[in-house]
């Protein structure tokens, strides 16, 4: 029976939204408020609330603000990701774990949105995600493995049978030779991974080969563009804040805009 190759995934990141609260249906902006305040309330006090797939394009265009949310997750750390995949919405218990406030720089390659009084609004763009990101509890190996199966059960159900992977880091990478070192997968996976780590997995290749039918290895993923939101106006301004380095010393070998 023939299926669907889908050539541009976040594996792990799709699978675990399926245990997330789910954004892709958010049309408005009382929507998301409501959505985050019952996830929020289905949370320990502490424990961060995380998901992907908000749009602000679904309610007008205009760009969330912590304000909105404030109030209904005040213990809680939100973090949640644009369908895009370059965008963060954050509260300001996020902010304040981050040690984000109005004197932080943007990072290079990323952007802190401010409003008119210079405070940041909870919206951070590329590089500037990883001031958050980085102070999120990881998940551990268990929990992606068990999130991966899902993704699997819920990608096959959908006449998808292959998946090429566009993922940011080794996580999902791991986590598909443990899921392959355990038997069949049941859909079949080409992972890629940072072309700066193109040595680490080159490594790999030596070692090990490139893989089976099942899941097989061998692309790096460089980018060299930032994101485009409302505010935002092609031509009009200057987007050139990302880099790519594909040397062994990526600050010698790299390409600026």
């Amino acid at each position: 029976m023939p299926g669907m190759m889908d050539n541009h995934t976040h594996f792990v990141m799709g699978s675990k939204m399926l245990t997330q609260v789910d954004l892709l249906s958010v049309k408005t902006r009382q929507q998301l408020v409501d959505t985050l305040a019952k996830g929020a309330a289905a949370l320990a006090p502490g424990r961060w609330l995380e998901g992907f797939g908000y749009d602000e394009q679904r309610w007008g265009g205009e760009l969330p603000d912590r304000s909105w949310i404030d109030a209904v997750t005040p213990n809680t750390p939100v973090s949640i990701g644009r369908t895009d995949g370059h965008n963060l919405f954050v509260n300001s218990a996020a902010l304040k774990l981050a040690g984000i406030d109005r004197d932080t720089p943007d990072p290079v390659g990323g952007k802190i949105v401010r409003n008119s009084a210079g405070e940041p609004t909870g919206v951070l763009r590329d590089n500037a995600m990883d001031l958050v990101t980085k102070v999120i509890p990881p998940w551990s190996e268990k929990d992606i493995d068990a999130a991966v199966q899902l993704g699997i059960k819920n990608a096959l159900s959908r006449g998808t049978t292959q998946c090429h992977g566009a993922d940011m880091d080794f996580v999902t990478f791991d986590a598909l030779r443990r899921a392959r070192a355990k038997g069949e997968t049941g859909l079949r996976f080409y992972p890629s991974v940072w072309a700066k780590d193109w040595e680490k997995l080159a490594e790999i290749i030596r070692r090990e080969g490139r893989g089976d039918d099942w899941v097989r290895w061998g692309i790096v993923k460089a980018m060299a563009d930032g994101a485009l939101l409302a505010d935002e106006r092609p031509h009009l301004r200057d987007l050139g804040h990302a880099s790519i380095g594909l040397g062994r010393n990526p600050s010698k070998s790299s390409v600026n805009r």
